[in-house]
C-alpha cells in the first residue's frame, strides 16, 4: 500500500494495487492484442517517460479537470439547494463552519447537524482539483500508480471524498485516452472505495 503525501490531510488516500509492483522495470515482450494486461517493455516508469506528456497535453487540451470541477460543483449547487430550504437549515449549515475549519479531524465533529453540507461547501472542489494536480505531478515525476489492470484505491478519512473523486475521474480519463489513441497500457481502470 502507498500513501500519496500530497493529498489532503483529512482524507487519507491509499491507492492498492491489483497486482504487480507500482513502477516495474520488467522487459518482457508487449503484445498489440487491444486485451493484452502484460506490462510495457520498458514497466510503467518507462512508460510515463515517453508518453506523459503527451497525456498530460491531451487531458489540458480535453479540459478534463473543468469537465469533472464542474460536473461536481453542479452536485454541489444543487446539495445546496436541497439542503438550505429555509433560514434555519442555512443557518445550521453556517454553525458547523467553525467545527470543520478548526476540528475536521475530530470524529466528534461529523456528529454535528449540517456539518457535511459545510465540510463540502467548504472543501469539496478546492480538495478536488488538488488531488488532480498532485495525480499530474505523480505522472510528471513518473511515479503515478499504474498496473496491468489497473488500480484499486480505498479513501479512508471523513468528508464527503473529494479526494476519491478526482482520484476515479482522473483514472477515466485516462481510460478516455486510451480509447482515443489506442494506446493500451493507459487502460487504467480506477477501482475507488
Amino acid at each position: 500500500m502507498v500513501a500519496i503525501a500530497a493529498l489532503p490531510l483529512d482524507c487519507a488516500l491509499r491507492t492498492v494495487y491489483r497486482r504487480g509492483p507500482l513502477v516495474s522495470d520488467n522487459e518482457e515482450h508487449v503484445s498489440t492484442h487491444p486485451t493484452d494486461r502484460r506490462l510495457p517493455p520498458t514497466g510503467w516508469t518507462g512508460l510515463q517517460r515517453r508518453e506523459g506528456e503527451a497525456v498530460l497535453r491531451w487531458l489540458a487540451r480535453e479540459r478534463m479537470l473543468h469537465r469533472g470541477f464542474d460536473r461536481l460543483a453542479k452536485g454541489l449547487r444543487e446539495t445546496l439547494l436541497r439542503q438550505s430550504r429555509n433560514a434555519s437549515d442555512a443557518r445550521e449549515i453556517w454553525q458547523a463552519v467553525p467545527s470543520v475549519l478548526a476540528e475536521c479531524n475530530e470524529p466528534g465533529t461529523y456528529s454535528i447537524r449540517q456539518v457535511g453540507v459545510a465540510y463540502g461547501w467548504l472543501h469539496l472542489l478546492d480538495r478536488y482539483v488538488r488531488t488532480w494536480l498532485a495525480l499530474e505531478h505523480l505522472l510528471r515525476e513518473r511515479i503515478l500508480p499504474m498496473a496491468r489492470y489497473g488500480v484499486r484505491v480505498l479513501d479512508v478519512g471523513t468528508g464527503p471524498g473529494p479526494s476519491a473523486f478526482a482520484t476515479y475521474d482522473f483514472y477515466t480519463a485516462l481510460e478516455s485516452y486510451a480509447r482515443i489513441v489506442d494506446a493500451n497500457h493507459w487502460r487504467q481502470p480506477a477501482d475507488v472505495t
